[in-house]
């Protein structure tokens, strides 16, 4: 968003995927441990198509505006809750 990039549906992206990993791992606590397996299969073939195609058009982006985030920057718009997501 800082650099002036467009495409809300970008972010929504890593938020619905995001949301998934919580509710399979809360199911998988629940029992559903064959959801793991799915999740598993389909999270390559996505993310791969994700980073070839809108994480690569936000790089040319960044690239073209002369945009470069500083660290302090990427710390300051992640949220802690996204940041911790994976380890809770």
């Amino acid at each position: 968003a800082d650099s002036g990039w467009g495409p809300p549906c970008h972010a929504g992206e890593h938020q619905q995927v995001l949301a998934i990993m919580r509710q399979v791992r809360t199911r998988a606590l629940a029992g559903e441990m064959n959801l793991i397996g799915v999740l598993a299969n389909e999270l390559g073939p996505w993310f791969e198509h994700h980073a070839g195609s809108m994480d690569s058009a936000l790089v040319a982006h960044m690239a073209k505006v002369g945009f470069r985030p500083q660290a302090d920057q990427l710390s300051a718009n992640q949220p802690a809750t996204e940041a911790g997501a994976m380890i809770d």
